[in-house]
């Protein structure tokens, strides 16, 4: 069974937060993603790891509209 997006959002907040590059630019605005977010993490990490909060905590998985594809490479 595929993840939530709640669970997807969960996922990459965590993996945004473990993240130690503060000169990295963390870039996250695909056509799929339902949030978007993007900067350096010396400068935006906190800003943008409280996006990601926030929409967890507001999802509403009945007004997201993903597509996704199976296929191979």
């Amino acid at each position: 069974m595929p993840a939530t997006e709640k669970e997807n959002l969960e996922e990459e907040r965590e993996f945004l937060s473990g993240l130690e590059l503060p000169e990295c630019y963390f870039w996250a605005v695909h056509p799929l993603d339902s949030v978007k977010i993007e900067g350096v993490l010396k400068n935006e990490k906190k800003l943008m790891l409280d996006r990601l909060s926030w929409s967890i905590d507001h999802v509403n998985e009945s007004t997201i509209n993903r597509t996704s594809r199976v296929g191979t490479l």
